[in-house]
């Protein structure tokens, strides 16, 4: 863990919250770069989360658009990717990503 002084004030209401005393540390949010760059600053030990919702939401986004509004193809993909995700199979969900047919 840094010290203090060495980050911003987030880094210091995490002290004040007691964030130095816990062996495992988690952000969960909304997935946006700016919040990652702040999470990676101030607690770059934590692991980042996207919460479900905005998770949900990006694949509904991706299987739309590799896929078509309203697909069959689009809802099963989508359906077994959210699948994964709740059986905490996230990195079957990353592979998923990846093997998508994109040009």
């Amino acid at each position: 863990m840094r010290t203090f002084g060495q980050d911003s004030h987030l880094y210091a209401e995490g002290l004040r919250r007691g964030v130095d005393q816990v062996q495992r540390l988690s952000s969960v949010n909304d997935g946006a770069p700016w919040i990652e760059r702040i999470t990676l600053t101030s607690f770059p030990e934590a692991v980042q989360i996207v919460d479900w919702s905005h998770a949900s939401e990006r694949l509904w986004t991706v299987g739309q658009a590799v896929y078509g509004e309203g697909s069959e193809k689009t809802k099963a993909w989508v359906e077994a990717s959210l699948d994964a995700l709740w059986a905490s199979q996230g990195r079957a969900v990353v592979g998923a990503l990846r093997a998508l047919p994109l040009e």
